[in-house]
Order: C-alpha cells, then structure tokens, then sequence
C-alpha cells in the first residue's frame, strides 16, 4: 500500500510544475534562477503589417454620460467633468486579432481599420446593440477642427433622441400606476430626463433655495420678487424695472433712495411692488 504522505508530495510536486508553467512569474516567485519562457508562438509579421498596424485612422469618442462595453471586458470612457467626450478608443489602419490554433500556436488574424471600428460601434451590424444612440461615434478628424466639432453635434443629436425615447417609455411606466412598473425606471431615464431640462414625478429637479430677506421664507434663487403672497419684496430693483414689476417713477425713486446697487441686489429698505 502505498505511503499517503509520499503520495501528497508527489501531488504536490505535480501541481507546482503545472503552475509555473502557466504563470510566467512563478519562477521567479519559486526562487528558480531565470523565468521560464511564455510557451506560446506568435506568428511574424510582415514590416508592412506591422506599419499598419501603427498608423491611426480613425478614433472612437463617448460623449455620453454612461461607459460603453465592447468586445468584452473594453470600455468606452464618457466624458470628464467640464469636457465634451470621454478619452478615445484609437483604431489603426490594421488591427489584430490573436487567435489559439492549437499547440501554443497563436496564429493573426488582420482586420482593416474600419470594419474593425463598424464592429466597435455597431457589433454584427445588430441594431439592438448599436452604440451610436447613446453617444458613441467615430471620426477621421482630430479634435479642435471644425470636422470633429460637425462630428461632435451628430453625435450628440442622436443622444438627444435617445433621451426622448427614454423619457416617453418612462411616463408610459409611470402612468401605469403598478409599483414593481415605476420601479423600473431606473438612473438612466432620470439623467435623460435632467439632460433636457424636464421634469417628472419621476424625476423630481431639486431647486436651490435661499431665504427671503424680508419675510425669512425659503424661495427659489435669484428672484426678482418674493413670490410668498404675504410678502412680495423686491429682491432686484433693475430686473423689476426692466420686467416691467415697477412703473419708472417707483425705479427712480429707490435710485434717489439708495436702495439700488451695483449688482442690482435689494440691500437696504427693502420695499414692495405696486
């Protein structure tokens, strides 16, 4: 019978073996004294190939809020805060895709640039899966000329009518009045939602409140009168002029009265519109 101990160490050993085979840094972490070779074989390229697959042609932008997938586990970036689009997916006049054939044989696949870019944006041709809607697009021209700009604003077009979609089938959802149907409307159609300045009782726009200098009561920012019935106050006597809030002879008369600034902000004897 043989000894389990002696067996164990022979699992074990085996185990080792396989593992620094397989993880290039195992050697290194094993102590041996140079790291073993990637057993893989990549086939040669021709210099022209290899140019090619050097020369950018075309960049791929997200100026959409949300990071798009593609071919896995890449991401197309949205944009930073204060910028128009996310950072660029570059694509070459060639690219290559790596393929096992067998026996550690990794044979390429070369793909022109621009089909290459379509199944990007657009995986198979399948509409379902077209990323154009939600801002992707592509572009042969760099940033800053007016091409790109032209670009940009298509771009942005189609994100738009996406948001209209959006919006539409979230009132439809919330109009059901089920519980578990307004639930499905999820971040995305609130951020469509606030992209086009709307608002929804699904989507509720939280204003910015400040406080009545005259009556204390909490009103929107920057109003040209308390809109609190009991109050009323003008809060800037220029605008409340030039709206037509004041007749002249009122306007002229804060002027005399120092009640009108630089910043057309009421600080001093605050008083109310005829």
């Amino acid at each position: 019978m043989a000894d389990p101990l002696s067996t164990m160490k022979q699992i074990w050993a085996a185990g080792k073996t396989i593992f620094t085979d397989l993880d290039p840094g195992a050697a290194q972490a094993t102590h041996l004294s140079a790291p073993r070779r990637s057993p893989y074989k990549f086939q040669k390229l021709s210099p022209s190939t290899i140019a090619a697959t050097k020369k950018e042609i075309l960049w791929i932008y997200n100026c959409g809020p949300i990071a798009q997938s593609y071919m896995g586990r890449r991401y197309i970036l949205p944009p930073k805060e204060g910028e128009d689009v996310g950072a660029p997916v570059i694509v070459h006049e060639t690219e290559i895709q790596w393929t096992n054939v067998g026996e550690y044989k990794m044979q390429a696949v070369e793909m022109d640039g621009k089909l290459y870019a379509m199944d990007i944006i657009c995986p198979s041709g399948d509409v379902g899966c077209d990323l154009r809607p939600w801002g992707v697009f592509m572009t042969a021209h760099q940033r800053g000329t007016p091409e790109f700009d032209f670009d940009l604003a298509e771009a942005k077009a189609n994100l738009f009518r996406k948001y209209d979609e959006l919006i539409q089938y979230a009132d439809k959802l919330w109009d059901t009045g089920d519980y578990l149907k307004r639930k499905e409307i999820t971040e995305i159609y609130r951020i469509a939602c606030r992209a086009l300045g709307n608002e929804r009782p699904w989507c509720l726009v939280t204003q910015v409140k400040v406080t009545c200098p005259a009556c204390r009561g909490a009103i929107p920012q920057n109003c040209v009168q308390c809109p609190i019935p009991h109050c009323g106050a003008i809060l800037n006597w220029q605008k409340a002029y030039q709206f037509g809030k004041i007749s002249k002879d009122r306007y002229e008369s804060a002027l005399a009265e120092g009640l009108v600034v630089v910043d057309g902000t009421a600080l001093k004897g605050i008083a109310s519109a005829e």
